[in-house]
């Protein structure tokens, strides 16, 4: 009887080995998953560059500082652009360091004009950055703006290094962009004249003549389309009606809103390109 139930529990610790086997397994391939996770969660935390300032946070995450990007366009209404430079105020240097792109290395932000000056204009190591590529490339894909110096970049220069000299500027560049600012003058002109002394925005009237001062040169003298004259004859045919209205406002101070021009379609689909690019410029990664 001894003997048998000796042999009774051998055969039953023998039943449980397969059982064991498994569990122990199970128990070392998630020891390794958890392992391999944690290393690969490490690998993919950023790497910051020794010595340059940057936020301490972001560099324990593996979204780096996209997450107060985020924040800080959520609750500023502010861009990538205004992200920095407040993360410059506060780390307190011309030089930091964020992290955009996971897995890969930290952008570099150098807010030094003569350094910055020194490093493109003195350096060979340093070529166009990548990041202008991508804020022009959708919209002029083979312009020698962001061309590699050695990738195209002298042979495409070399086509219009002539529309600098002094001929091109005193005899072709030089008179129409004195039609388009005599016109953005009388323009100026209208609008003092139904403002009173109230302020009105001029940036803009800049912008719009600076296009069609490139567009007439570009295209000729007897180019007719642009963006100065359409406001022009907008803001000349308004009636006293039309002034009445537009001076309602009783605050001196609050800048007068004038009415602009319909726009040529293919000015109008210049200006959209053109703006998208500063759309692009205010955030950290390109759509």
């Amino acid at each position: 009887m001894a003997f048998s139930g000796t042999l009774s529990h051998v055969f039953a610790q023998d039943e449980k080995l397969p059982e064991l086997s498994t569990f122990l397994a199970f128990i070392g391939v998630a020891s390794s998953a958890i392992f391999l996770l944690r290393s690969l969660y490490r690998l993919a935390l950023p790497k910051p560059f020794p010595g340059i300032p940057y936020n301490e946070a972001s560099a324990h995450r593996l979204l780096g500082d996209v997450p107060d990007v985020i924040s800080h366009i959520k609750n500023t209404d502010g861009t990538f652009i205004t992200y920095l430079k407040d993360s410059m105020i506060k780390l307190n240097a011309p030089l930091i360091q964020v992290f955009i792109k996971p897995l890969s290395t930290p952008l570099l932000i150098l807010a030094d004009f003569r350094e910055a000056h020194d490093l493109l204009i003195t350096r060979k190591e340093f070529d166009r950055s990548p990041s202008l590529s991508d804020l022009v490339k959708g919209l002029v894909p083979e312009h020698h703006i962001h061309l590699p110096t050695e990738g195209g970049w002298r042979g495409q220069r070399r086509l219009v290094q002539d529309l600098m000299g002094p001929s091109f500027l005193h005899n072709v560049a030089g008179p129409v962009i004195y039609q388009r600012v005599e016109l953005m003058i009388d323009l100026w002109y209208f609008k003092c004249r139904i403002a009173k002394g109230r302020p009105f925005q001029a940036n803009e009237d800049i912008n719009h003549v600076s296009l069609d001062a490139v567009l007439a040169f570009t295209y000729g003298e007897d180019f007719e389309h642009g963006m100065t004259k359409p406001n022009f004859e907008a803001v000349k045919s308004l009636d006293s009606k039309d002034i009445e209205k537009l001076g309602i406002c009783t605050d001196p101070n609050i800048p007068m809103e004038f009415p602009e021009g319909k726009l040529d379609e293919v000015i109008q689909a210049t200006v959209d390109l053109t703006e998208t690019v500063g759309e692009i410029q205010g955030k950290p990664i390109p759509a």
